[in-house]
């Protein structure tokens, strides 16, 4: 090769990698799916208006990655849960386009019935001392004194999560989940203590009273550090982000942050092996979209504005540049 084939070489790709081009830049990303509305259920489609439980997707391409092939399942009133179109919007994210979509939960009236279902991963999660979560979510109006329990998404092990912590003994299942609860439809996440008492906690990130809410979108990033101090997890969350370049900025980007210690949400990575949407009791409307688990916060950034390349990445797309200048350099 020429030399200076070479250098364009080496140029293009220090380029690729300098500005996230590259296939590989979110090769930490496990899990994803923007819920496309549309009638190619290969390329991982939804028909609108039609419940989860009924569609299915393949592995083809950002849409369902990370999933195995094959329809939701879960247990009763599945059909609460249906894929709608028009999508949820977040600024300071890639997440909209024409033919977007979003899960919606569709509210029977206050009883006590479960209703959940449940897509499986592909591969189960990969073994990490950490991972991490980002989701969309918005509430309807609320009516008044009469949200009562909860309805969450997220990510964990068994097909029909009971994250009711109120019921007393109740069996609960690993992972952690974020959505809305109580009278006023708090926005919050609920996960297993560590306290031995097999009930689901849950923290509030922020109030639900009157219509502060109300038809809202929210987006909530979740950091999971596994068996901290070797027995229990850590969970670190963040509300409302806008700047993803990294941890810190991702806090002071924040309208509010904080850290859950003592909790039990993982085992291990076998735990990560579902994602979830459940509901106990809800009497109002909920939308969730682009949930999305990875190994790092930079591979959260499939559809993140903001993210830049990894120090290792960034020097080697200087590298590149530098290969350029050094060429046109020469030919001079």
């Amino acid at each position: 090769m020429r030399q200076k084939d070479k250098l364009a070489s080496l140029t293009l790709l220090g380029l690729t990698s300098l500005f996230g081009v590259s296939s590989a830049a979110h090769a930490q990303l496990i899990a994803a799916d923007a819920y496309p509305i549309g009638s190619n259920l290969a390329n991982g489609e939804y028909p609108a208006n039609t419940a989860l439980s009924n569609n299915t997707g393949v592995l083809t391409g950002l849409a369902t990655i990370g999933f195995q092939s094959g329809r939701y399942a879960g247990g009763t009133g599945t059909a609460q849960f249906a894929a709608t179109s028009s999508g949820l919007n977040y600024a300071p994210l890639n997440a909209s386009s024409s033919a977007s979509g979003k899960v919606t939960y569709s509210a029977t009236g206050l009883d006590n019935t479960v209703r959940s279902t449940a897509r499986n991963l592909a591969p189960a999660a990969p073994s990490s001392s950490t991972y991490w979560m980002s989701i969309l979510l918005n509430r309807g109006a609320v009516p008044a004194t009469t949200g009562r329990n909860y309805v969450m998404a997220g990510f964990g092990g068994t097909a029909a999560p009971t994250l009711a912590s109120e019921v007393a003994g109740a069996a609960t299942g690993p992972g952690l989940f974020v959505g809305y609860s109580g009278d006023v439809g708090n926005l919050a996440i609920r996960y297993r203590d560590n306290g031995g008492t097999a009930a689901w906690q849950e923290t509030v990130l922020a109030s639900g009273a009157g219509t502060a809410l109300d038809n809202i979108t929210n987006a909530v990033v979740v950091k999971i550090q596994v068996n901290t101090a070797g027995i229990t997890d850590s969970v670190s969350w963040w509300l409302n982000p806008t700047d993803f370049t990294d941890e810190t900025t991702l806090g002071t980007s924040s309208a509010s942050t904080g850290t859950i210690a003592n909790a039990n949400v993982l085992s291990s990575n076998t735990d990560l092996v579902r994602l979830n949407y459940a509901s106990r009791n809800w009497n109002g409307s909920a939308f969730f979209d682009e949930l999305r688990l990875s190994q790092d916060l930079f591979g959260l950034g499939g559809g993140i504005a903001g993210v830049v390349p990894e120090p290792g990445t960034l020097a080697f797309g200087l590298l590149g540049l530098g290969a350029l200048a050094l060429g046109a350099r020469r030919r001079r």
